[in-house]
């Protein structure tokens, strides 16, 4: 997310969730269609996700 705060400023959180796949791309990381997302929650604890970068997946987080 420091990544894309720095790159996108305002619109940090939106290329976070809508466009992922280009943001690590422009990060130097190449990825495939099923990846993991380690997010931190608010106490500290780090919880893995498993996720498939869809289409559909890409709309339910932009219209949110």
């Amino acid at each position: 997310m420091e990544f894309a705060q720095e790159e996108y400023r305002d619109i940090a959180q939106k290329r976070f969730a809508e466009d992922l796949p280009e943001l690590l791309s422009t990060m130097g990381h190449s990825t495939g269609w099923n990846l993991t997302l380690e997010l931190q929650t608010t106490n500290g604890e780090i919880k893995q996700h498993p996720i498939r970068m869809t289409e559909r997946n890409r709309k339910m987080v932009r219209d949110q």
